[in-house]
């Protein structure tokens, strides 16, 4: 049985529900990929990080894991978009080929593959980044907020353990991903994106679902308290 989208309508530039994946299609165009990345995915992302960041600055560091974590779902969904379905591989896939538009570092595959497996999924599913080591040696990461020590690495760090250090600016990582949204927007509207992998993303994201696991076959059961 086809499930519901609940996608974006380019006629009213805003969310509503449609009855099949193929009816959400046929109202959809790269004019209206690009009006909902533009006017929806980097407008939210302009509108949730910054006014954040001048509270963290306000209050004295209120919110120091909290900026990053707002960023990085973002990374996440415009990987989807790029690779046409969720995965750690496409995220890191569209920093190293987007990102790297507004910083040559993200050229680096192996590092974008490594900023995101320490800060998406470490403040995604514990709260804070996480740490890997290799032949004895420990890498971290250091969180700042001076836009020159962005992407700097410290090799002599005082936390005990820690061989090295990877810094991020919260700051400058979300400018980059607002600019790097113009660099895909472009690809799309010149065919070098596909918009078909766009449309299969975007579904992956915004089909109903009933199941909590699919790889499980975890059922959703809908509770009474919103039948009633």
């Amino acid at each position: 049985m086809t499930e519901p989208i609940y996608g974006y309508d380019q006629r009213i530039n805003d969310f509503q529900l449609f009855s099949t994946e193929q009816e959400w299609k046929d109202n959809i165009d790269v004019s209206g990929a690009i009006s909902y990345l533009t006017n929806h995915l980097q407008k939210s992302l302009i509108n949730d990080f910054y006014p954040a960041y001048e509270v963290y600055q306000r209050k004295g560091g209120i919110g120091f894991f909290a900026l990053p974590r707002i960023i990085f779902p973002y990374i996440t969904f415009l990987g989807t978009l790029l690779g046409g379905k969720d995965s750690s591989k496409n995220a890191a896939n569209y920093m190293n080929k987007y990102m790297s538009k507004a910083n040559q570092t993200y050229t680096d595959k192996e590092l974008c593959d490594f900023i995101y497996w320490v800060y998406r999924h470490g403040l995604a599913h514990t709260n804070m980044p996480k740490v890997a080591s290799e032949n004895g040696k420990v890498f971290g990461w250091r969180i700042v907020f001076d836009d020159n020590e962005h992407l700097s690495v410290d090799k002599t760090p005082r936390i005990s353990g820690k061989s090295a250090l990877l810094s991020i600016s919260p700051k400058k990582l979300a400018d980059e991903v607002i600019y790097s949204i113009d660099g895909y927007i472009e690809d799309l509207r010149t065919g070098v994106a596909s918009f078909d992998k766009f449309k299969e993303g975007f579904i992956s994201m915004a089909t109903t679902s009933h199941y909590l696991d699919r790889s499980r076959s975890r059922r959703l059961n809908i509770p009474r308290y919103l039948k009633q």
